[in-house]
This record gives C-alpha cells, structure tokens and sequence, in this order.
C-alpha cells in the first residue's frame, strides 16, 4: 500500500508500506539499572523464534540508477539499497525482520546501515522509531532525515540520506551535537552489511588491524600468511573485528569477484578515521547466526565507518587508541558517499603508493603506566568510556592522594563531584586548579557550573567568561551566560550572548532555542518564528516549538525513589539506599523489585515476596531463584523455578537459570533430558545453556559428549583451539 509519492524534477521520494516476515521482541524489562552504563534505557531480553507477518513504514529514494529504502521505526536505518542498472544489491537487503538480543538495550536486526551513536555497540534506538520528514532540494536531489537525542549521553543526532540522478551513489550528511552540559564520550559508527556470498574481497587499505583493545596486528597478511582481506581465508577462529589503520583512510570496499561488481564507501580527508570489518565465525558459532537473523539472504559482513580508529574496550588506554571526548556545545558534521563499483578502477586509485599512510600503533615500551599522568588518564577513560563514574572517582583519588597539584586530576576531579552533585567539592577542586592556571578553559567552566548550582551567577559570569577564551567551551559556555542573563531578566544582554554563541557554533541547538524564547518573551514573534523556520532548515527531525509547561514534579515515594536512582548512577550508594529505605513497605512491584536488588537476607526476601504478591511475573521467579541460589538453598531455588516454568513456558531466562541449578545440585542427567527439551535463543552477549550441558556430561564422565554443541542450547560448535 503506498500513502503517497512525490515525483520531482529528477529523483523521487516514496512513502508507504512494506511487509515483512517479523520476529517481534518483547516490553522492556521494567525494573531500572541506573548502574548499568546503558542507564536511563531499559533492555528488552526476550524475543522469538515466531514470525508474524508485519508492514512496516518505508521511504524509497529512487534516481535513474539507484534505489535505497529506509525504515523510519528501525532505528531509522536505511534498509537496502540496489543499483538499477544490474538488478543488484550494494547495500545488504534483509527481506525478513528478526530482532536478536544484540544490542546496548537488546533487540537488533541485521541488514543495510545503522546509525549508532552513544557509548557501545549497536544504540539503543537501532531497533526503535525515530522522528523523520523527507525533502526536495533545489538541485533536484531529494533527501531523507531522521534524527533523535540519546539519553545516556544526552547528544542529538541527525543523518540525511540524499540522492540525485545521474550519480552512482549516494550520501550521508551527519550533524551530531552534545546538548550535556559537560564532556561526553565520544562514540560514533556507521554499520553497513553486505552478502557475504560468492567470496567477496574486502577492500581496505592499510597495513595493521587493531582490536577493540588497541593491540596491533598485520594487514592484510597474517603471520600465518592468510590473507585476511580474501573473506574465505578467515575460516579460523571466533568471529572477527578488524580495525584498519594506515593506507588512505577515505576509502574502504567489497568486490565480488565472481560477479565483477562492488560496493564502496568514501569520506574526504578528517572526515572518518575508522574503517572496520566484522563477519561471524566461519564455523557454525557464527554460522547459526545467518538462520537467526534472516529467511532467505544469507551471511552478511559488516563494514564500518567510524569517526575514530577503533571501537575502544578494555586496555585500549593503554595502547595509542584512546576512548576521545565530545566537549559540550560542540557539532560535528561529516559527509560519506556510498555508491556502486561497476570495475576496480577506484580500488586501484586508493591502493597507490602515494596514498598510503603509515601510523604508530604501538606505545613507547619506556612508558610508566603507574606514573601520575597515566592514571590520571585511566580515571577520565573510565568516564569516557562507559561514563564509569565509581571507577573514575576512585582512580583520580588515588591520583591526588599522591600529587594533590596535579592539575589534570584535579579538573577532574571536579567533573566527578559536579556529576554526583557535590557543588561545593567540585568549586573546591576548580579553585585548587585554577589557582595553578587562572585561564584553565574547563577549570573555569566546572568551577562556573557549579557556582550556578550554589547560586552564585556573578561568579559563573566571570568563569564562564574566560572559560569561552577557548573555542572548544565558547558556544557552550556563552550559551550559559546567556542562559543566566535570561534568568536574571536582562533580555538585551541574553540576546547578545546567545548571538555570541551561534556565532562560535551555528548549529548549537541548546543557543538557538534559547535564542527563540528571549526574541518571543520580548514580543517579536514575527521574528521569532522566522527563527524558528530557519533551524527547522537545519534540523529538520528536531522540535523547535514553544516548549510545552514543565510536567510537575513527582512527590513522595515515588519522588525519593526517582532520587534515589539519580544517585545510584552516579555512584552514591549510600544516600540512594537511605532514600529507598525511607520509601517504607510501597505497594508497587517494580519498586520491590528494584529495591530488593540492593537488600540483603531476609530484607531482600520480604521485597521480593512482596512483589510476588503484588505484581508476578517471570522476572520476580528469577529474582527468588537467585536469592536462594546466592544462599545456596538449591532446592528451594529448583522448586521457585519448577513453578514458574510451568506457569510461563518457553522463557529463555527461567529455562537457562533451570538448567544451572539442576546442574550445581548434582542432577545432571535431568539437567541433560530438560535441556533437550528446550530452544535457546542467543545472545551476543553469551547468554546461552550450553555450558551446563557440557558440565553435566563432564560430570557424568562422557568427555565426548561434553565436547558437543547442540544448537537448540543457543550456540554452535567453533573450530578447535588450535586454530585461534
């Protein structure tokens, strides 16, 4: 069914409908994690080996020689994209939608290119819907946006997709704008599939791969002399994440040999550094994913583009290949080109000698990581990474315990106090900093952040002030003196910095807003919604209306609560726990639940029978199993779980805790017949029966046995050890 279908001078636009064979996941688990780093989010943890039929909102940009389709409400993502001429796919085309526990929330699907933005992985939104509209511009391309504000950094995004006739490709513009008032990790990978059928060699020019740690290896030839770029050759070990570095970084691409046609992706030089491959395991570990995550179109690979060199993990700080940060007010914009190689002319152009580039990527082997300065770095790569703020607290500590002037952690140290809400220790650490630098740009920014927070505005004037002496706190920071003179009623001088602001950065969402409120409290509304006309050109997926009135706060328990999780994430536990205790006996199961997380003994246990009581589920027959099982009553953990299996058949998590308690009780041959019995559904992240099948038949003495890998259990065999 098409809604409609716009034919413009050249190229068109097509909104409507598309079915699809849907695997649907489940609601969100509702119990909060605020000390999970994809807090404020909440992850959905079931899903389903049932399709159901679904049509799905579509947007098809259509020139003479391409076609690419987009899903608004999957993440936005563009979905496929064909070339016209031959009838085939450059861009994967998945004809089925199955959602797989994959993602930083859960549910994710394979197929075309995913826009992520955040702190790991697959974001949160990849699987949800996103705001869109769709534009002719005066060229005759026409172009698709969609956009959305991640919560756990508090960034906001925008990708257009444009397309014009006459071109073999087509365009990616991102605008992506850190709308916190502090420094954010620094996150961003544009994930395109493509068919991993008939032997594709993945073109990526360079000379070393890292991993997600930073360590180094060769490229493309391993030390084993296998080509790593042949995708046959990588039929050894587990799944792959090669990080290219070296060679020209504006390039990358897939050629199939057998078909004579290929896939490329360009950028302009400072516009994307990372270039990753990924493909599942040749053995069926990854193999049993090309059956989990489509009908009909085969094993895909991955090929990314990164605004870094790596997905950073683990020690990767300690290797050249740090977590980076987004400074606040700061946007950045960068264009790709994804288009068709008809013949490997521009593989050859990249490949030339005098496009290749050479990187360090190992540090100086003299380096002292227990220096000052390399822990200082360790605590802001907690922040930067996964926004660790226990961890990062407790190293910059450390830190000023041994060099209580060591200017780097004391700023910092500052950051720390200031995102747990200790205005007047986050002022003390500042004013220790800046009595060493007076001019220190993020000093004078925290010091003046936190002065608002005390009240004191003529003293964040004055900080902020010198804190725009650098251009990377200049839009954000004169955007908050602009923000205090609103406040304080002075409308010319809000004005006048508010201009100040655009000025540094135009596309600062936070002082054009403002901006729009002071010219409308000053009772220009012609001009005002002259403004608010030119950022809808800018940003066209995000709201420039008057903002609606603020919802009213909420009180009692539930207002402590909510307090009480605000302090969790930032690593006060012991406020958040006297809050939740003063909530009293709530009659709210989600509440219980939560609160029983961070009990002990028989507290917890009278939270959880609460919730039982109150609101039972499958998640409240976890939480009991788990109590019992901490305390190693394994019986009474065997009979909660016999219970709530029958009452909710085929749940994955009840099924696999089952199988460990059978396992750790000693009854492993019932633990081997129940584990027949049932059909895991993976997870990325591990969350699978096999090991207490193998540990069973361990066990029971049945060595061989133990070496196998039924895949209704949620994983397939990997190749031997030997060949890691």
């Amino acid at each position: 069914m098409i809604f409609s279908k716009a034919l413009f001078l050249s190229a068109m636009v097509t909104i409507g409908e598309c079915e699809f064979p849907t695997y649907p996941y489940s609601e969100p688990d509702p119990v909060p994690a605020p000390e999970k780093y994809y807090w404020p989010y909440f992850r959905h943890d079931g899903t389903t080996d049932k399709a159901v039929t679904q049509k799905w909102c579509t947007v098809t940009l259509e020139s003479d020689r391409i076609k690419v389709t987009m899903l608004p409400d999957i993440g936005g993502k563009v979905w496929g994209a064909v070339d016209k001429l031959t009838g085939r796919e450059f861009i994967y085309f998945n004809h089925a939608v199955k959602f797989r526990d994959i993602a930083t929330c859960g549910p994710w699907c394979s197929g075309g290119i995913e826009f992520n933005f955040g702190v790991l992985g697959h974001s949160p939104t990849t699987a949800a819907p996103v705001t869109w509209k769709t534009r002719r511009n005066s060229d005759g391309s026409v172009s698709y946006f969609c956009g959305n504000t991640e919560k756990i950094c508090g960034t906001v995004w925008q990708v257009e997709v444009r397309l014009k006739d006459g071109e073999d490709f087509f365009t990616t513009r991102t605008q992506w704008f850190n709308a916190s008032e502090l420094e954010e990790p620094y996150y961003q990978w544009m994930t395109a599939a493509y068919s991993a059928r008939g032997n594709p060699e993945l073109e990526f020019p360079g000379f070393n791969w890292i991993g997600h740690g930073g360590e180094a290896h060769p490229w493309p030839y391993d030390k084993k002399g296998r080509n790593l770029s042949v995708y046959a050759e990588n039929a050894f070990g587990g799944a792959k994440s090669y990080h290219i570095v070296g060679g020209d970084e504006r390039f990358f691409g897939i050629w199939w040999p057998e078909t004579g046609f290929g896939s490329y992706h360009e950028s302009d030089h400072g516009e994307k550094y990372g270039r990753k491959i990924f493909m599942w395991a040749h053995s069926r570990a990854g193999g049993i994913w090309e059956d989990l995550l489509t009908d009909t179109d085969g094993q895909y690979i991955e090929l990314q583009s990164g605004r870094v060199f790596n997905q950073p993990e683990g020690g990767t700080w300690k290797t050249p290949f740090k977590h980076p940060t987004f400074t606040p007010g700061r946007t950045d914009v960068f264009v790709e080109r994804w288009g068709v190689m008809r013949d490997r002319s521009r593989i050859e152009k990249y490949k030339k000698a005098e496009n290749q580039i050479e990187r360090p990527v190992v540090s100086p082997p003299d380096f002292d990581w227990n220096s000052v300065y390399a822990q200082s770095i360790e605590a802001e790569q907690y922040l930067r990474a996964l926004k660790n703020i226990r961890k990062a607290r407790e190293t910059v500590l450390k830190v000023l315990k041994r060099d209580p002037n060591y200017h780097h952690a004391l700023e910092l140290a500052a950051e720390i106090a200031y995102r747990r809400g200790e205005w007047s220790k986050a002022r003390g650490y500042a004013a220790r900093a800046l009595s060493i630098n007076a001019y220190s740009p993020k000093g004078n920014y925290i010091d003046a952040l936190s002065a608002v927070k005390l009240g004191e505005d003529a003293t964040a004037l004055e900080r902020f002030g010198l804190a725009a002496y650098s251009m990377e706190y200049r839009s954000a920071a004169q955007a908050a003196m602009a923000e205090i003179s609103f406040r304080r009623g002075d409308m010319a001088e809000a004005r006048r910095l508010a201009a100040m602001s655009l000025e540094a950065n135009r596309l600062n969402i936070n002082a054009a807003r403002l901006q729009i409120e002071i010219v409308r409290r000053t009772g220009d509304s012609a001009q005002a919604d002259a403004l608010v006309a030119e950022f809808e050109r800018i940003w066209p997926v995000i709201g420039w209306k008057k903002a609606e009135a603020p919802v009213a706060a909420k009180t009692g328990w539930r207002a402590k609560y909510e307090r009480a999780l605000q302090f969790v994430a930032v690593g006060c536990d012991s406020e958040a726990d006297a809050l939740l205790e003063e909530c009293g006996e709530v009659e709210d199961a989600v509440f219980r639940l939560y609160r029983a997380r961070r009990r002990s003994g028989e507290l917890r246990l009278a939270d959880l029978e609460a919730a039982r009581r109150i609101g039972d589920g499958w998640r409240v027959g976890i939480a009991l199993a788990e109590y019992h099982l901490a305390a190693d009553d394994l019986e009474t953990a065997e009979t909660v779980l016999e219970d709530y299996i029958k009452r909710f058949p085929r749940c994955n998590p009840l099924e696999i805790l089952y199988a460990e308690t059978l396992q750790r009780l000693g009854k492993n041959r019932e633990c081997i017949e129940f584990l027949k019995g049932v059909k895991i559904l993976p997870s990325e992240f591990g969350r699978n029966a096999i090991k207490f099948w193998q540990e069973a038949w361990k066990a029971l003495g049945d060595g061989k046995m133990a070496e196998t890998y039924p895949e209704n259990l949620g994983a397939g065999k990997p190749f031997p050890d030997e060949d890691e």
